[in-house]
C-alpha cells in the first residue's frame, strides 16, 4: 500500500541521512557545509514528521534514538537537534517517553538507593520541589563532547513540546542543577541556559500545535492518509486551515513560575552576594570569603583560586547566563495581576498570534551578544 511505501521511503530517507552525518567528521565543526545541511535537514524534516501515523513516527523516532545513542559528533549537532526537535514537535507525547529516559540517564548520574526507580520512568506529573529532586544527583562522567551532545539534544526535544515536558518537571529541574551550575566549563552552562531558555518558551508561548497545511478535519481522513504526499507543495488558503493554538494552562504558568523562582532567584541572590563581597572587599581586603549562611547550597565568594570554588569572573558569569535566557524567554510572560499592558486581551492575544506565525518557528540557535566585559574564553 502507499502507506506502507511511505514508511519504507522513510526509513531510507533517515539512512541516507545518517549516512552524512557520520562522514561529517571530517568538516569544519559551525562551517559553512554543516549549516548548510543542517539548512536543508531542518526544512525537510519539519514536513516530513507532520505528516507521519503513529506507527511510522514511532517507528523513525525510535531509528533515530538509536543513532544518537551509538554515535557523538558534534559537527552533526545542529542537524541531529533539527531532526529530534521535529519528531517532538509532531508527536510531544510519545516523542519524549522515548527520548527522556535516554537522555536523562546519559546526564545524570542518580543515588545508589534512587537507581531502581529509575529503570522505571515515571510518566506521571512530578510535585517535587527543586530541593528535595536534586539530593545526591550528579553528572554522569562523560566527555566534553558527549555532554554537550546530549544536553543539546534534550534541550531541543523539549523545546515545542509543550504540556507534555509536565510528566518530567523533576527530570528538568534535575539536569539544569547539574548543568547551570558548572564549576568549570563555560559551554556546558551556555547549553544549560539554552535548555532553560526553551523550556519556558515551551511553557509559555502562545503558537500552532502543528505545521500541517491541510485542515484537520482533511488530515484525519483515510482518503488523505493514503495520498497526502500527493498535497506536498500545494498552495493553500491559510484562512481555511482551522489552525488549532497552544495556549498555556495554568499547570504550565505554574511550572514556568518554579523554574523562575528557583533559578531567577538565585542568580539574583548570587549576583547581589558577590557584589557586597566585592565592595567590602575594596574597603577591607583581609575580609574573609563569604558564604551563604546555612550551608553551601549558593555559590562560594571567593576571589582565590581554587579547584573546588569556581572563580568570580565564572560566577559572574553563570548569574548573567541564566538571567539573560530568563529575560528572553520573559518577554513571553503574562501580565502581572493587575497589569493590562496597556491593551485589551484580545488585542494582546493577536499580536502575540502575529508575532508567532512571523518568527517563533523557525529554529533559533544561541547566537545572541555576549557579556563583553567579560574576557575573551567567556564568550
Amino acid at each position: 500500500s502507499s502507506t506502507s511505501m511511505f514508511g519504507d521511503w522513510v526509513m531510507q530517507f533517515l539512512d541516507r541521512l545518517f549516512s552524512i552525518f557520520a562522514n561529517q567528521l571530517e568538516i569544519e565543526t559551525g562551517g559553512k557545509i554543516e549549516l548548510m545541511i543542517a539548512t536543508v535537514v531542518k526544512s525537510i524534516t519539519d514536513v516530513l514528521f507532520q505528516q507521519m501515523d503513529a506507527p511510522i513516527h514511532e517507528e523513525a523516532t525510535r531509528k533515530l534514538l538509536t543513532f544518537v545513542s551509538n554515535n557523538v559528533i558534534p559537527q552533526a549537532l545542529t542537524s541531529m537537534r533539527s531532526l529530534l526537535n521535529s519528531a517532538s514537535v509532531a508527536r510531544p507525547s510519545e516523542s519524549l517517553a522515548i527520548f527522556i529516559p535516554f537522555l536523562y540517564r546519559k546526564l545524570i548520574t542518580l543515588p545508589d538507593n534512587n537507581k531502581k526507580s529509575s529503570s522505571s520512568f515515571s510518566t506521571t506529573p512530578s510535585s517535587s520541589s527543586s530541593s528535595s529532586s536534586t539530593t545526591g544527583v550528579t553528572l554522569t562522567h562523560a566527555t566534553e563532547s558527549e555532554t554537550l551532545w546530549y544536553l543539546t539534544l534534550l534541550s531541543d526535544v523539549l523545546r515545542g513540546a509543550n504540556a507534555a515536558v509536565l510528566k518530567y518537571k523533576t527530570e528538568i529541574i534535575n539536569v539544569l542543577q547539574c548543568t547551570l551550575y558548572h564549576k568549570e566549563n563555560v559551554k556546558i552552562v551556555k547549553t544549560a541556559g539554552q535548555l532553560l531558555e526553551n523550556v519556558l518558551k515551551t511553557l509559555v508561548l502562545t503558537r500552532p500545535l502543528d505545521l500541517r497545511s491541510v485542515p484537520s478535519s482533511f488530515y484525519a481522513s483515510d482518503d488523505f492518509k493514503a495520498t497526502h504526499y500527493k498535497t506536498w507543495g500545494d498552495q493553500v488558503n491559510f484562512k481555511s486551515l482551522d489552525v488549532k493554538w497552544h495556549i498555556p494552562n495554568a499547570d504550565e504558568l505554574a511550572f514556568a513560575s518554579q523554574l523562575i523562582d528557583t533559578f531567577g532567584q538565585r542568580a539574583l541572590t548570587d549576583l547581589e552576594r558577590i557584589i557586597s563581597h566585592q565592595s567590602a572587599s575594596s574597603s577591607a581586603p583581609a575580609s574573609a570569603p563569604m558564604k551563604e549562611d546555612g550551608g553551601d547550597d549558593h555559590m562560594d565568594v571567593d576571589t582565590a583560586s581554587s579547584s573546588s570554588s569556581p572563580s568570580v569572573k565564572h560566577q559572574l558569569y553563570i548569574c548573567f547566563r541564566t538571567l539573560r535566557h530568563m529575560l528572553w524567554s520573559g518577554c513571553t510572560l503574562p501580565y502581572a495581576e493587575g497589569e493590562d499592558g496597556g491593551a485589551s486581551q484580545a488585542k494582546a492575544e493577536e499580536a502575540e498570534q502575529e508575532a508567532t506565525r512571523k518568527a517563533h518557528w523557525h529554529h533559533q540557535d544561541d547566537d545572541h551578544e555576549e557579556f563583553p566585559f567579560l574576557e575573551v574564553e567567556y564568550k
